[in-house]
């Protein structure tokens, strides 16, 4: 702490120090009962239990954040999994209509992969602009912390996220393309 005062002021002012000291578990007693003995007129403060406190209680809270992070990813499959459900229709009767007009199931697999691609890419775009600027404002303003922007990890992210939703929603599609065309064409 640096103060500066003119000459004479604190001449008859109390005066006290603060000093933080780590030593091994076996050997606090021992410095505290030397230090008593040396200067008697100085307070000793353990401070140790109440880092291991804030410790207990910010592993508590990384857990709580975790569980919330897994709840939200939790809910974002389930939604994506109710939107190829929706949307298994559609593409059984868009793959009936394009195998009638000459689609080959190699040709059809390609353009649904394409739009199943073009959709996961850009929902990874938006999510990672977005969780960009979020993150940068919380840093930044509410935190007053250094904001770095880390494009290797922002890019490896965008990359999982397309493969998940090339999977998942190929998944869905695999279906319809398997399909024979002449159930679908009949009118019952």
């Amino acid at each position: 702490f640096v103060m500066i005062f003119s000459p004479g002021i604190l001449t008859g002012a109390p005066q006290s120090r603060i000093a933080t000291v780590r030593v091994a578990a076996e050997q606090e007693t021992a410095l505290e009962r030397v230090v008593a003995e040396e200067f008697p007129n100085v307070t000793v403060i353990r401070v140790k239990e109440v880092l291991k406190d804030i410790k207990k209680i910010l592993s508590h809270l990384l857990f709580a954040v975790r569980a919330i992070a897994a709840v939200a990813l939790i809910a974002g499959v389930l939604v994506l999994g109710g939107a190829l459900a929706a949307d298994r229709r559609r593409r059984v009767f868009d793959a009936v209509i394009l195998k009638v007009l000459g689609a080959t199931r190699g040709r059809l697999t390609a353009v649904f992969l394409l739009e199943i691609g073009l959709l996961g890419l850009l929902a990874a775009i938006l999510a990672a602009v977005f969780g960009t600027i979020i993150s940068w404002f919380f840093v930044e303003y509410l935190m007053k912390m250094t904001w770095d922007f880390d494009f290797v990890n922002i890019l490896s992210v965008l990359l999982l996220a397309l493969v998940i939703a090339v999977l998942v929603g190929f998944a869905g599609t695999w279906h319809a393309l398997r399909l024979k065309t002449a159930p679908y064409l009949r009118n019952d």
